[in-house]
């Protein structure tokens, strides 16, 4: 588990690889997968018997422009919806979290520093959680692998790295989802998103990627 939260991170300080500067892909998800969220925050509320305060947590959520968007919307959509309904809307209580070492430290707020592979709240404490293109990012490179000439998987990546990264996804995303469950209360919601230079091929053959985009089998 240590290695999720040691490497792998973008650095506030190095506007070229910043996160900030290098997250417009992520801004088009989080637009055009916003009636989702609008979708699962009604159904919620729905069925959630009325209380004073909603826990949200916001997983993976780096920093620069879109680390407050999903946040600012949840808001809106709770806000919009209780006063159709006529109804007084309840606080929010909004959580960030993101790796400790990641651009995350530059935001001035209260987060939860932390991989989201472990537990990071305490038991049936959340009603949302919301979480944005992190599904591929695996908890750390899958041991005992020879993938030469590329980082992840490719066409020409062995059959045992296709197999290699598929059990450590399938590990990984169980774990994510059994912590969840033990942190949100009953009826709560948890919405997942997930989407030219010369390189010498020593560097190549020497460097993986954690990095897996799940797909449905046929």
């Amino acid at each position: 588990m240590a290695s999720s939260a040691n490497v792998h991170c973008t650095n506030a300080t190095d506007k070229q690889i910043s996160y900030a500067n290098n997250s417009s892909l992520q801004k088009k998800v989080l637009l055009k997968t916003r009636p989702f969220l609008e979708d699962t925050i009604k159904d919620m509320l729905s069925k959630m018997v009325p209380v004073p305060c909603i826990k949200v947590a916001d997983l993976g959520c780096a920093s620069g422009p879109n680390t407050f968007f999903p946040a600012c919307g949840i808001v809106d959509i709770v806000t919009r919806i209780c006063q159709e309904a006529h109804c007084e809307s309840p606080e929010l209580q909004v959580f960030l979290n993101d790796l400790p070492k990641n651009d995350f430290n530059s935001v001035q707020i209260s987060g939860v520093a932390g991989s989201f592979y472990q537990r990071l709240f305490p038991t049936n404490s959340f009603h949302f959680v919301h979480s944005s293109y992190w599904l591929h990012w695996l908890s750390k490179v899958p041991g005992g692998v020879e993938n030469k000439r590329n980082v992840y998987i490719a066409k020409s990546s062995p059959p045992n790295v296709s197999k290699a990264y598929f059990e450590q996804f399938r590990d990984d995303f169980s774990r994510v989802l059994r912590f969840r469950s033990e942190e949100m209360i009953t009826g709560g919601r948890i919405l997942l998103l997930t989407s030219l230079g010369l390189v010498r091929e020593s560097d190549v053959d020497s460097f993986n990627v954690p990095y897996y985009h799940p797909v449905k089998k046929k």
